[in-house]
């Protein structure tokens, strides 16, 4: 039970904290929306780098965008090979590799598994950018509506609280 608590405390907490800073829902739901984004991106370690390109290039919160990030990078893995079979049906290739084989390849280092890998890992690159436009644009309205709902809910709790107060 400790260790749920504390599991969710650690998740919870920061996006509670991030409510609270004054951000509007859209701006937040935005952030949150690219943040999801680049966590799935097909090439482990690179989604960071593609987050901070967002952040900088929609002027988004930095610490929202890279939160959702870093709690998607478990879902990036298991995204590698959808994105490359995507990515293989578009460029009309056949593409055979196994999540063992990839998983081989960047054990032997980045670089080796990219030269290995390398048109697979663009292929997975070429499926993510055809996925993460429409999975944004979802994400972001789903965002905004849980957002709106939630920070309603805080403010009717934040002016109870003061009117209790006085």
């Amino acid at each position: 039970y400790q260790r749920r608590v504390r599991g969710r405390k650690r998740v919870r907490d920061p996006f509670i904290s991030l409510l609270k800073q004054g951000l509007s829902p859209e701006a937040l739901a935005l952030s949150f929306a690219f943040g999801a984004a680049s966590g799935v991106f097909p090439i482990p370690g690179i989604g960071t780098v593609v987050s901070l390109l967002f952040i900088w290039l929609f002027k988004l919160n930095i610490v929202a965008t890279q939160l959702v990030s870093l709690i998607l990078s478990p879902i990036e893995v298991a995204l590698i090979i959808p994105f490359i079979k995507l990515g293989s049906f578009v460029m009309r290739t056949t593409n055979v590799l196994t999540a063992n084989q990839i998983a081989h390849e960047f054990k032997q280092g980045f670089f080796s598994a990219f030269r290995v890998l390398g048109y697979s890992l663009l292929e997975g690159v070429l499926g993510w950018c055809l996925v993460a436009p429409f999975m944004t644009f979802l994400l972001y309205g789903l965002f905004v509506f849980i957002l709106r709902r939630v920070m309603k809910k805080m403010e009717k709790k934040n002016s109870v609280e003061m009117v209790e107060a006085v």
